[in-house]
């Protein structure tokens, strides 16, 4: 498959989950949405926890990911060559 495939797939998933924070930012509010997404706040306590447990398994798999990008473009910058 093409590049420009594999680029369009990571925009599709970056949006649904900019779809996914903003529907329940606007539902439950934005703190607890964003404690949701970071793990801070359980989603089980919320009024839509149907979006707030989608939310929540969103961000125990994306903020690992994240930082774990990070880290591993970090340790390639300091890498001799």
């Amino acid at each position: 498959m093409s590049a420009g495939g594999s680029g369009a797939r990571r925009s599709g998933f970056l949006v649904g989950v900019v779809v996914l924070f903003v529907a329940t930012g606007l539902l439950i509010g934005w703190v607890e949405a964003y404690e949701i997404l970071m793990g801070f706040r359980s989603p089980s306590n919320v009024k839509h926890s149907v979006l707030a447990w989608a939310l929540s398994v969103v961000g125990w798999a994306i903020i690992p990911a994240l930082i774990g990008a990070v880290v591993g473009y970090l340790w390639l910058c300091k890498k001799p060559r």
